[in-house]
């Protein structure tokens, strides 16, 4: 299908693939040949000229006939959705050209339907429809039954489509007049591989919204649009048109732990990277007896996109939850991990080495690594401990992995802890390197490091810091900050992802702050984007997977 719009004053030209009007797909436009002589192709049907085979002649160009059954119903946001027949002679066409009276308007055309907008409200239309092909425009159509235009409702704004496993969820923010000619009832969603518009015919019917597009292929790109529909049936003009992806591995999406009391959850707020600025987009939210989650501490979430699995941390277990793209409500965690093997104690800070399917817990003055970590269920014993008074680890909070060079960041009190070949370190180990930021007193809450840009990042709750460290791989000792964001709010966790900073905060509600320029931010400066959590509360830890 190919879609094309037109600003007219009175006749409207559109071009179409031949396969978009229903022509013959054998005939061709005319070619005429010049003989410069006696030819045989050596065919076997009898020569019509000199030396030439019938079926060397050109195909003799025939104007199209007129479309027919030309019909225009006014459901669209002033303006019609109009319909015909392709002619019956004349392939293969090259447009189609619409004329109406009185003129006006902007159409789009693909195949034998139209959408036009921008009419004038009470007004009567008639409109006629002629088809073009290499010979030339053939006559017009007899006119459509005259309609009369009619208001409907806006397209939906902030409308975004977030791909998951098999599915896409769709979103809008619909501004609904109750009792009025604009009230929204329902939506029409229309769908496919490329550019889409209302004219797409593949759509499906969207009672409500958030809506869940089922039955998708994973891995495939698909484009979406969408359109709302009144009490009367009168459709709006489309949405903007997004596109995504469904896929089982997890992509830009937030996992926050709420710990107030009887609120304790796991909230997910997918395509983070969509959502509006100071927006409450709606979430996920992983609650209830049944999900084992009881714990009331901070930074006790890791995610493994690709395998698409949550780890959340209980003072003496682990829960491992699957399905990351689409769980939600009151499910059971897919595996345990719990028993005095375990030697889950306390909680704190997690990471996880997807690469090397290695889990890194913080427990109480040590780190638990999990080996095979996909697959831990049961009374596993951590393949190897970190800990003794080698390790420096005195009161480690959160840890960031370097997974390119197989590097552990600790938080520990107000210094960072560094142990090179971290999935390899074992027992009462010294680490590699401690740094300290030059005038930070106050602990260091959360830790991450940005490789690529070799700047390390550490947060301060209590003075409301961030700190930028540069030359991450080498720094040791008391160094100095790169760049300080100051001024800000409770910031319980941070995360460095390709050069955006994100900082959870926690202060009596709960919002997650974006800078979109992590190694240049510095001073009281303002996030570039504010996301709120429509149902959290008070905020312990995060992850986000990107």
């Amino acid at each position: 299908m190919r879609t094309l719009v037109v600003s007219v004053a009175l006749l409207l030209v559109v071009a179409v693939t031949p396969a978009c009007v229903g022509s013959s797909p054998d005939a061709a436009p005319a070619s005429p040949l010049a003989d410069a002589g006696p030819v045989d192709d050596g065919g076997t049907t009898p020569n019509t000229g000199p030396g030439a085979d019938a079926a060397d002649a050109a195909p003799i160009p025939v104007l199209p006939a007129s479309p027919t059954d030309v019909f225009a119903k006014a459901n669209v946001t002033q303006g019609v959705r109009l319909s015909w027949k392709a002619p019956s002679v004349g392939g293969p066409l090259t447009s189609y050209q619409v004329g109406m009276a009185p003129p006006g308007g902007t159409v789009r055309i693909a195949e034998t339907g139209a959408v036009i907008s921008g009419l004038t409200v009470g007004q009567s239309y008639t409109f006629t429809v002629l088809a073009t092909n290499a010979a030339g425009a053939g006559p017009s159509s007899a006119p459509s039954p005259a309609v009369v235009i009619v208001d409907g409702p806006p397209p939906p704004a902030g409308f975004v489509a977030c791909g998951a496993d098999q599915i896409t969820n769709l979103r809008a923010d619909v501004k609904v007049v109750q009792g009025g000619p604009k009230g929204v009832l329902t939506y029409q969603a229309y769908f496919g591989p490329s550019a889409v518009s209302m004219l797409t015919p593949s759509n499906v019917a969207v009672p409500a919204l958030p809506f869940v597009h089922s039955g998708r292929t994973n891995a495939a790109a698909l484009h979406y649009v969408m359109t709302a529909i009144d009490q009367a049936g009168t459709e709006s003009l489309e949405s903007a048109e997004d596109t995504t992806t469904p896929d089982s591995v997890v992509h830009d999406s937030f996992f926050v732990h709420s710990y107030a009391g009887a609120q304790q959850s796991i909230e997910i707020v997918d395509c983070f990277g969509k959502v509006a600025n100071g927006a409450t987009p709606p979430a996920r939210l992983i609650k209830g007896p049944t999900t084992g989650i009881t714990t009331s501490d901070y930074n006790r979430i890791a995610v493994d996109g690709p395998r698409g699995l949550i780890y959340y941390r209980n003072p003496g277990s682990l829960l491992v939850f699957g399905n990351a793209t689409t769980v939600t409500g009151d499910v059971a965690p897919t595996r345990k991990v719990e028993g005095s093997q375990t030697m889950l104690a306390g909680g704190r800070g997690m990471a996880i080495d997807p690469t090397r399917d290695l889990l890194y817990v913080v427990n109480g003055g040590a780190i638990l690594v999990f080996a095979g970590a996909s697959a831990a269920n049961g009374n596993a014993p951590p393949a190897r401990v970190v800990s003794g008074p080698s390790t420096g680890l005195t009161n480690p909070f959160s840890v960031s992995l370097d997974l390119a060079n197989d590097r552990l960041y600790v938080a520990n009190g107000t210094d960072i802890l560094v142990f090179n070949g971290a999935s390899a370190a074992t027992g009462d180990v010294a680490p590699s390197r401690s740094v300290h930021v030059s005038g930070e007193t106050q602990l260091s809450f959360g830790v991450s490091i940005d490789a690529t840009k070799d700047l390390l990042y550490s947060s301060s709750r209590n003075s409301g810091a961030i700190h930028a460290i540069p030359a991450a791989a080498t720094a040791t000792g008391t160094v100095t900050a790169l760049n300080t964001i100051t001024g800000l709010d409770t910031p319980m966790g941070i995360a460095v992802v390709s050069d955006r900073l994100f900082m959870l905060t926690d202060n009596g509600s709960t919002k997650v702050s974006l800078w979109s320029s992590a190694g240049t931010a510095t001073g009281a400066l303002a996030p570039d984007k504010i996301v709120n959590f429509p149902t959290v509360t008070a905020a312990g830890g995060f992850a986000y997977a990107r």
